[in-house]
This record gives structure tokens, C-alpha cells and sequence, in this order.
């Protein structure tokens, strides 16, 4: 029986095949009046082409969009216009008296529908959108609640309690940045949503996604620790990826009940002058290690607490002084985007990407608020080792990004220095097999990307053997050792 829903399955192949022939052909027209040559056969052949190909991808697009996975509003203007689309490339063809108008009308009508196509697959402010990934700078719209950072201005000598909500702030951001696109009300994958409590509980065609307390069990979690090549691995392979960090912080909060409210929890500030005799209240022993731990840190503890007295850490949450406005005036006024990463944080994330005149200087202005940045994004600037100096005083820098920059292996040396790093994007820039053995000074590194370095697949290997926790972003490149006992997905 012929599965009209794996035909379907073509669409996201053959959906580009009209868009390329359609834009040439029009580029044709154009060069054709400019050039003063005769092309009409030739683009006569091509727009039909081209409306062929666009038929073929109305039907499978049809045929796709009957699975219900997807918003049916934005389905039926992806719809219509692709079938406009159709239409018009097959008018072109036939009145050829008209040929001009109908060209322009089909690029207009072809630059809806590529629009409405990038909607369903990317979220309908895909145009705008801002990075994601590290930051978790979103903010769940709903629900009042006080920011964990600013509790009691975390200056109190006492441990005090609040009410907070742990899924809006460290889950919801998470399942936003990395999880919408695929699990929401724009597209329903696998009949799955992530966008709303009671479509979470409810889970997809495959059964439910979550038990409250048992993450071992829910694939919301364990899809995460899937292997990469496994089909089931989430999100799919070549989509953005979850943190380490993040997988944790969804590990813990199905561990602690799931809850989606905002529960009574403990928070325990660790100025320098609090008492640690304050932690005797809690009584889990571990619980207590870890908040010891973290004590150093200049982090807050958040502890549940339950009926059963049994207090266990929801969250830590870093501490960081206030920026003063000032600086930030300053570092708009010369395009440096800095973005808090939550609110109540003054923790910040720092982008270069609307920098046109890059200088060392600038990055040397950082040291203003070095110890508020937690990412710092260089990418595609012309940053040399040397200038790395400026930033090796951000101690709780995490995430790092100097793809396309100019750095050598010298500067593994200087980032090594850089105690709280977790991931780091060395993506299209001269590290090699040299650099790359420096890994093994970076005590927190948990994430990096090598994609079109200059480093061997034996080079990979080897640090790879040294450091089989750190997971390596290689793209293409792949390495093969035959015992690979030490390796754990």
C-alpha cells in the first residue's frame, strides 16, 4: 500500500528545487535585457522547470502537512502560496506577451512562501531572533515571581525562604532556546508539545514524555543521552545542541518532582561574613557538601523544602555585583551587545557581532565588568593571541567563542587560565594538534568545537584519550581507535 505520508517526507528535498530554478530564471531576464542577447528559449525551458518542480513540491508539501504536526494557520498560508507559486510559473510559460509582470509577481509570491516555509520550521520570528543557545536569556512571561538573585538582596546574614518557580527559571529557557522549534504550537513533532505544562504531562503519539521524579524513566531526559547518531537522540542530529549543564538542570528538576509551580525554598547566601553554622539546618549530608562547595563560589543555594524534611538543592545561582549604567552606555555607543542573562542577574552575555572597527583596545575595556561575564562571543573579528590577555581576569567566564578569528596555538596556553570555562568554539581558525594538548590544563571544559581547525583526526585521538568526558563538535571529520571501551555517550 503506498504510504502517502512518507512521500510527505520529500518536501524539505524538494521544496529548494523550484526556489533555485526561479530565481535563475529571473536572473536570466535580467541578464538577457542588460547583455542585449537573445535567452528566451532557454528561459521559456526553465521556468517550466521550474513550475514543475514547484508542483511536485505543493503535493508532497501536501501530503506532509497532513501528519498534524504542524500550525495549521501558518500550513494554509504556506499552502495557498505555494500553490500561487505553481499557478504563476505555469502562467509565465503560456502568456509570454506578459512575461515581465508575471516574473516580478512570482518572485513576490515565492519570497511568501519561502517565508511562511522558514516560519513553520524556524518560528515565526526566525528573522530576528537572537542567539541562543548559551545565553538562557528568556524569561517566562508568566507568573510573578522574585528573581533568585535579588532575594533579600542576598546581603542578609540569615538563611531566608521564598516562594520561586524552578521551571521558569532554569527549565523554560532551556526547552524555548533548544526545543520550540521542533515542540510547540508552530510544530507539533511527533505530536509533541513543550510549551505549556498541561501538554507536557500529556506527552506525544509515543506516550508520555515525563514522570515527575523519576528522570531515568522520562525521555525528556533520556532522549538527551542518547548517542548522537541515534534516531531518537534530542534535539536530531545538526540541530542545536543541549549543554551539559542544561541536561543536568533538567535531570535535577524531574528528580526533585517536576514541579511547575513556585515552592518554599531556602535560600542561603554566601557572603564572605555569613555563617556556615547556618547550613546546620539542612539535613541531607550531601546537600549540605555541595552548598559547603559552592560556599566559595560566591554562589545562593536553593534547598526545597518538603514534608518529609528531606532538603535537597533545586539550584545555584550566581552572585554578581551591579554594572553601573554608565558602562553600559558606553559599551552600546561602540556596538558591543550586552545582554543580562536572566532577570535579576547582573550576569552578562558580551557579542561582538555589530562591531564594524574592531580594536584590542576594545576588548581591554572589558576588564570593567569582567567579573559579570559569563559568554563572551568574538567571532568573526580579527582577534590575535596577544589580545586574549584582556580577558584572562573574567573568572567566571563559561562559554567562549572565537570562531573565524585569528588565533594560534599560543593561545590555548592563555585560555587555560581561564578556570570556570565549560565551552569553547575554536571553529575555522589555525589551532592545531599542538594547541589542542593544552585541553588538559582546562579543569572545567566540557564542550569544544574543532569544525574546520586544523587539527588531525590522530590528534583528536589523542586528547580524546586523555579527556573521554569532554565532548568534541568535529563536524565532518571523523576518527576511528579500536578499543573504545573508555568512551561513554
Amino acid at each position: 500500500m503506498l504510504n502517502f505520508e512518507f512521500i510527505g517526507h520529500f518536501h524539505p528535498l524538494l521544496v529548494h528545487l523550484p526556489i533555485g530554478i526561479i530565481l535563475f530564471s529571473f536572473a536570466l531576464m535580467l541578464y538577457e535585457r542588460y547583455a542585449k542577447t537573445d535567452f528566451k528559449a532557454v528561459i521559456q525551458f526553465s521556468f517550466l522547470m521550474g513550475a514543475i518542480a514547484a508542483i511536485f513540491a505543493c503535493v508532497t508539501g501536501y501530503l506532509l502537512s497532513r501528519s498534524g504536526e504542524y500550525d495549521l494557520d501558518l500550513i494554509s498560508k504556506h499552502q495557498w502560496t505555494g500553490i500561487s507559486t505553481a499557478v504563476v510559473g505555469v502562467a509565465i510559460c503560456i502568456f509570454k506577451k506578459y512575461r515581465w509582470f508575471l516574473a516580478v509577481l512570482l518572485f513576490v509570491v515565492l519570497t511568501f512562501t519561502g517565508h511562511y516555509g522558514a516560519s513553520i520550521t524556524h518560528g515565526e520570528n526566525y528573522l530576528f531572533s537572537s542567539q541562543q543557545s548559551t545565553d538562557n536569556d528568556t524569561i517566562a512571561p508568566t507568573q510573578s515571581r522574585t528573581s533568585l538573585n535579588s532575594v533579600d538582596k542576598v546581603d542578609k546574614k540569615i538563611t531566608a525562604s521564598k516562594k520561586v518557580s524552578v521551571y521558569q527559571q532554569e527549565i523554560y529557557p532551556i526547552l524555548k532556546a533548544k526545543c520550540y522549534n521542533c515542540h510547540s504550537s508552530i510544530k507539533l513533532k511527533g505530536g509533541l508539545r513543550l510549551d505549556a505544562e498541561a501538554f507536557i504531562m500529556k506527552g506525544g503519539r509515543e506516550g508520555k514524555v515525563l514522570l515527575a521524579g523519576q528522570a531515568e524513566n522520562s525521555p525528556m531526559y533520556t532522549h538527551l543521552r542518547l548517542p548522537m547518531e541515534d534516531e531518537k537522540h534530542m534535539p536530531p542530529k545538526g540541530k542545536n545542541q543541549l549543554l551539559e549543564i542544561e541536561i543536568d538542570r533538567i535531570f535535577r528538576w524531574i528528580k526533585n518532582g517536576a514541579s511547575f509551580k513556585e515552592e518554599e525554598v531556602m535560600v542561603v547566601s554566601n557572603q564572605d561574613d555569613l555563617q556556615i553554622n547556618n547550613l546546620n539546618t539542612i539535613e541531607n549530608k550531601s546537600s549540605k557538601q555541595s552548598i559547603e562547595k559552592n560556599y566559595k563560589q560566591k554562589e545562593v543555594a536553593l534547598i526545597s523544602i518538603n514534608q518529609d524534611n528531606k532538603n535537597e538543592i533545586v539550584g545555584l545561582i550566581k552572585v554578581f555585583n551591579p554594572i553601573a549604567p554608565e558602562i553600559l552606555e558606553n559599551f552600546k555607543a561602540q556596538n558591543l551587545n550586552v545582554s543580562f542573562l536572566q532577570e535579576g542577574s547582573n550576569g552578562v552575555s558580551v557579542n561582538f557581532i555589530n562591531v564594524k572597527k574592531y580594536t584590542h583596545q576594545l576588548l581591554f575595556q572589558l576588564n570593567k565588568i569582567e567579573e559579570q561575564i559569563v559568554n563572551l562571543k568574538l567571532s568573526n573579528q580579527p582577534v590575535m593571541d596577544d589580545d586574549l590577555n584582556s580577558i584572562l581576569d573574567c573568572m567566571n567566564l563559561k562559554v567562549l567563542s572565537l570562531e573565524n578569528t585569528a588565533i594560534t596555538d599560543h593561545s590555548m596556553a592563555l585560555l587555560s587560565q581561564l578556570k570556570s570555562l565549560e565551552q569553547l568554539n575554536l571553529y575555522g581558525t589555525n589551532i592545531t594538534d599542538e594547541g589542542i594538548k593544552e585541553l588538559i590544563k582546562f579543569k572545567k571544559i566540557k564542550v569544544v568545537y574543532l569544525w574546520n581547525t586544523k587539527v588531525t583526526s590522530k590528534g583528536l585521538d589523542r586528547i580524546r584519550q586523555q579527556m573521554p568526558q569532554v565532548k568534541m563538535e568535529i563536524g565532518n571529520l571523523k576518527w576511528t581507535k579500536k578499543d573504545t571501551a573508555y568512551l561513554k555517550s
